[in-house]
């Protein structure tokens, strides 16, 4: 039968795998939240570029288009 210290051996090394696992579970999905986080932003930016690409109307069309929506 093994010794006491044969357990505590066991339960150690049980203890370091199940928390070195944890951590690179942590680090995995950190990884992955700050890859969607940077995904998602990208996303917005490449909006704002389209819209903000678009020709601005100015003069006597800008007036006309502001009339056009409040249905003047």
């Amino acid at each position: 039968m093994p010794s006491m210290g044969m357990w505590f051996a066991i339960i150690a090394v049980c203890a370091i795998v199940i928390f070195a696992l944890v951590r690179a579970a942590q680090g995995a999905g950190a990884a992955k939240s700050e890859r969607n986080t940077l995904r998602a932003g990208e996303e917005k930016r490449n909006a704002f570029d389209e819209v903000m690409a678009r020709p601005v109307a100015s003069g006597r069309k800008l007036i006309d288009q502001l009339r056009n929506r409040v249905g003047r």
